[in-house]
């Protein structure tokens, strides 16, 4: 697994990371900001800053490249939804998975469930889930998460990602 920045994130990634933030399109208005507010471990809190509001929306985000098949990575983003306090974990991956078999979790070799993918576009497929607090303490107390896709029924790939830093970036979600 080799680890990569906000900064070295696809189109399609960095948009989902300022949609996460609380804007609805990654070509906003200029006068919004988004920056790395901290570096936790392997975890990121990325911001984004509006002009007519007190506050700030952030997101988790780790992304990662299996170290065997440079093509193929995975962007995790962790975040508050806006009107409520459900957290929300999305992943993006490249074209090619197998979609009816979802995007499957292991935290430290504990089944996390899998969750569906929701929308595929020219850069990558999107999957989304509501976690709960058994998975938001997996992902604190774990060391590593092992995301699962399919390219084929019986193909299933594991790309690893290092929950170092995890439980303090969490705290800074906001």
């Amino acid at each position: 697994m080799r680890s990569r920045r906000p900064f070295e994130l696809s189109a399609l990634s960095l948009g989902l990371v300022l949609m996460c933030v609380g804007h609805a399109s990654a070509q906003g208005p200029s006068h919004t900001r988004a920056f790395v507010q901290e570096t936790f471990g392997a975890w990121q809190v990325y911001c984004r800053t509006f002009p007519r509001s007190s506050g700030r929306r952030c997101a988790l985000v780790q992304s990662v490249t299996a170290e065997d098949r440079p093509n193929l990575d995975l962007t995790l983003m962790i975040y508050r939804t806006l009107k409520s306090d459900k957290t929300l974990l999305r992943a993006v991956v490249p074209l090619g998975v197998l979609l009816p078999k979802g995007l499957v979790l292991r935290i430290d070799k504990e089944s996390a469930g899998a969750t569906p993918f929701v929308r595929c576009t020219k850069n990558g497929c999107v999957a989304e889930a509501v976690l709960k607090e058994r998975e938001i303490d997996l992902l604190k107390k774990g060391e590593t998460a092992l995301f699962v896709i399919y390219e084929t029924i019986g193909a299933g790939i594991g790309i690893p990602m290092s929950l170092e830093g995890f439980t303090d970036c969490y705290t800074h979600l906001k």
